[in-house]
């Protein structure tokens, strides 16, 4: 999957957040200004990043890699720790 596709949806899911670049950036263990490079496509979305942004706000790594399902894993998934894995 490109990574402008999975940019759009961290775009996505950000504004979703209603929490400011500092505050998200903050969340996924990054400074504002490498959050700021990732939103522009500057910086590469790697499996870490794809892995914080899983675990922390509750998102189905299908819908961030893929844009399909559901964008936030349901409560049977938690339970399977499935979740967290990205291929």
């Amino acid at each position: 999957m490109p990574q402008s596709d999975i940019i759009l949806r961290l775009n996505e899911l950000f504004k979703d957040s209603e929490l400011t670049q500092e505050q998200f950036a903050k969340r996924l263990g990054l400074d504002q200004s490498n959050f700021s490079k990732i939103l522009k496509g500057q910086r590469v979305v790697g499996k870490n990043i794809k892995n914080i942004i899983c675990s922390t706000f509750k998102v189905n790594s299908v819908w961030l890699e893929t844009g399909e399902g559901n964008k936030y894993y349901e409560p049977d998934i938690i339970r399977e720790g499935n979740y967290l894995q990205l291929s």
